[in-house]
């Protein structure tokens, strides 16, 4: 978001609507100004046009990505919970489907899916509804101002299916999310539901970010009552690249019996082939239990 303004010019568009811009680097408040606008519409309209089609172009490359990693150290149980509108998370589930993946729950809608408000059914963006056959819509990406999740049908669908989730979950990690002022409502969405169902004794929460440890452990404070908190720089260093589809279990049994569980990440490749088929050995265990 701090680039979105220099990397798609969307500055003269601002300009153009009357928004002065002290800092480029505050492009949702600007626009949300911009939005409260009755004559700001037509450039409100505009912006999002040349967002939706830079993020549309936007593709994961032929070898294996950290997205792929991710995804496939994680089980069909688990749930991937985004903010982002980009389409990388979304084609890293899709090519890698030969192996159970998790849900994802697109909070901020996404330029890959579409929307049929007739038959409350989701699917690929551009195509049409296996009921109707009509064009499924675009779902919004854009929520300036206070922020309302209920008032599309998608979104809503999508919140409500994070909220379960979490409070459901053991572990939630946390990837470059800074939770920030505009985002109060959701983030006080996300505590509600953690703690729905549990005090939040035993379960953990880690970050994976590039800020100070003591800045992100006061940020996430409210979520970690007993400070079962960890604060990463990397990837590779959380519960899910360590134990890949076993990173509960990995947690319960030393918290239970007291025996760590030995590192046994996924074999560190460029070839996705090759990544798809080490994740696949693992999951063929799963199925017999």
């Amino acid at each position: 978001m701090r680039d979105l303004v220099t990397t798609l010019d969307l500055g003269p568009l601002l300009l153009r609507g009357g928004e002065k811009l002290p800092d480029l680097d505050d492009f949702e408040a600007a626009f949300a100004a911009l939005s409260e606008r009755p004559e700001g519409a037509a450039v409100v309209r505009q912006i999002e046009d040349r967002i939706e089609r830079y993020f549309r172009g936007v593709q994961l490359p032929r070898t294996a990505t950290i997205y792929d990693f991710l995804v496939l150290s994680l089980r069909s149980k688990d749930v991937l919970v985004t903010f982002n509108w980009d389409p990388l998370l979304y084609d890293a589930l899709a090519r890698n489907r030969a192996v159970p993946v998790p849900r994802a729950f697109f909070l901020h809608g996404c330029v890959r899916i579409g929307y049929c408000h007739e038959h409350h059914a989701a699917g690929p963006q551009g195509e049409t509804c296996a009921i109707c056959g009509v064009r499924r819509a675009n779902v919004p990406l854009l929520y300036p101002g206070r922020k309302n999740y209920s008032a599309h049908a998608f979104i809503r669908g999508e919140w409500e299916g994070a909220k379960r989730a979490l409070a459901d979950a053991q572990t939630v990690t946390v990837f470059g999310y800074g939770a920030p002022a505009s985002d109060a409502d959701a983030v006080q969405l996300l505590q509600d539901s953690w703690f729905a169902r549990s005090r939040r004794e035993f379960e953990h929460m880690e970050v994976v970010d590039t800020a100070e440890g003591e800045v992100l452990e006061r940020r996430w404070r409210r979520f970690t009552p007993t400070r079962h908190f960890r604060a990463f720089a990397t990837f590779d260093q959380t519960s899910i690249a360590r134990w890949p589809r076993r990173s509960c279990e990995a947690q319960l049994a030393a918290m239970s019996r007291g025996v760590p569980a030995a590192n046994f990440p996924l074999f560190a490749t460029t070839d996705l082939l090759s990544l798809q088929a080490e994740a696949a050995g693992i999951a063929a265990h799963e199925a017999q239990r």
